[in-house]
């Protein structure tokens, strides 16, 4: 999905609002590390974690070495999980790639790929892999029609603490192609929605269906249909029991401070929440959850970062829930600077930014020298990717704990644009 990225230069008096909290980083794995089971760690993906455990691929340097999913309790040695010696569950040979992993509650999800074209949803832990779907799976009510591709147009798939899956797939029926949201719940795997079906409230198909997440009780996804401003749909509920759809917000809707939201990230969930990074029609930016069936706002364009004196000039659609709800986000300043912030038992403390030091290095001066996405968040443990050198990443963890000094509350904030000069940089980008 692409956003446009506004950095907003402001000349006005900002009061700082304190001394951040400082947290110490933990090293798990960087860049030419030793790579379990021979060679030097080559490149390494974002982590996830999920009770007290990291999991994370990894490509290795030595020849003819594909991806390699990585896991480890804090504190221990990091072993290689799936690889290129894992055998495919129901299929032949081994896995050659993997991506689009989820890890939630100690479960593990991923899609892989294998020779020969093979292509499929797998779930579990050594010792236990078992296939969710691969191409030669029915698509639910798709007369008889198997799925040709996993996960088009998406960077996300769902997991939820019982271990149901959540992904998007694609086949070729007797009327053209069709496009899914789908949930697998114990050997049962249903349609959520696809694109024979009109978006709710209208006449259009659905046409763009993607990144679904999971609640305990329903299925979460980006959903849209038409084009231009006779663009509908938006972010939509499933309920498991009765699959209704329910919409969190739409395009066009209002938002709670009185803008117009035009465009969705992938949602996420955590807890009874549902959280989302919105453009509006002004072209500035939001970071909002939905809880109990209304919209909180969290962060928007032009808020002070918690713990300095900056101005929000990005939200980055990249984010982190815990199993509370609790929310970890990734935000720019004017002068292109990365901000890790999170928000935690309700207050905001500012976790990592360009003067934050890993393993005796600080981020290099770039936007992306800090990373974060899904399933990054449990309980109050958190890990992110930091980038210390042109060619030197790694993955980093700490504890987080509460911010001492007082901010505003979410969603009272007022925008600072008074009294000041303001210039607009527009910038594309690619959401991960």
């Amino acid at each position: 999905m692409i956003f446009r990225n506004l950095y907003i230069y402001t000349m006005l008096g900002v009061a700082c609002i304190g001394t951040s909290q400082a947290y110490d980083f933990t090293k798990l794995l960087c860049s030419g590390d030793p790579f379990p089971g021979g060679g030097k760690v080559d490149s390494l993906t974002y982590p996830m974690l999920s009770n007290g455990t990291v999991i994370l691929n990894a490509v290795c340097d030595l020849p003819d070495e594909s991806a390699q999913i990585l896991g480890a309790s804090l504190g221990s040695t990091t072993n290689i999980l799936f690889g290129t010696s894992t055998p495919i569950p129901g299929g032949m040979g081994n896995f050659e790639t993997f991506s689009h992993t989820a890890f939630w509650n100690g479960k593990l999800l991923f899609s892989g790929t294998g020779s020969g074209d093979q292509s499929g949803i797998y779930t579990g832990m050594p010792g236990v892999l078992t296939k969710i779907a691969d191409t030669n799976t029915p698509v639910p009510e798709a007369n008889g029609a198997t799925f040709v591709e996993f996960n088009p147009e998406s960077y996300q798939m769902g997991i939820n603490s019982t271990g149901d899956v959540s992904f998007t797939g694609m086949a070729y029926a007797e009327s053209g192609p069709i496009t899914g949201v789908y949930r697998s719940s114990g050997n049962t795997l249903t349609r959520v929605a696809d694109t024979t079906q009109y978006v709710p409230g209208s006449t259009i198909t659905f046409d763009r269906l993607s990144n679904p997440t999971l609640t305990s009780t329903s299925t979460v996804f980006l959903g849209t249909g038409g084009s231009g401003t006779s663009t509908v749909g938006g972010l939509y509920e499933s309920d498991f029991a009765s699959g209704t759809l329910s919409p969190v917000a739409l395009v066009r809707q209002l938002t709670p401070e009185g803008k117009t939201f035009e465009i969705f990230s992938a949602p996420l969930a955590g807890g009874d929440r549902v959280a989302f990074v919105a453009e509006l029609s002004d072209g500035s930016r939001g970071l909002y959850y939905s809880e109990n069936g209304t919209l909180h706002t969290l962060v928007t364009t032009g808020m002070v970062i918690p713990g300095t004196d900056a101005l929000t000039a990005s939200i980055v659609p990249t984010f982190s829930l815990n199993e509370n709800g609790d929310i970890v986000f990734h935000l720019i300043d004017y002068n292109a600077n990365p901000y890790i912030v999170a928000w935690l038992d309700g207050e905001f403390s500012l976790v990592a930014d360009i003067n934050t030091t890993f393993d005796g290095r600080v981020p290099i001066n770039s936007p992306d020298a800090l990373g974060l996405g899904s399933y990054r968040f449990s309980g109050n443990q958190f890990a992110l990717y930091a980038k210390t050198g042109p060619d030197l990443t790694g993955v980093y963890t700490t504890t987080l704990g509460t911010y001492t000094t007082a901010v505003p509350e979410p969603g009272t904030v007022a925008l600072l644009g008074l009294g000041g000069f303001i210039g607009l940089l527009a910038l594309r980008s690619r959401s991960r």
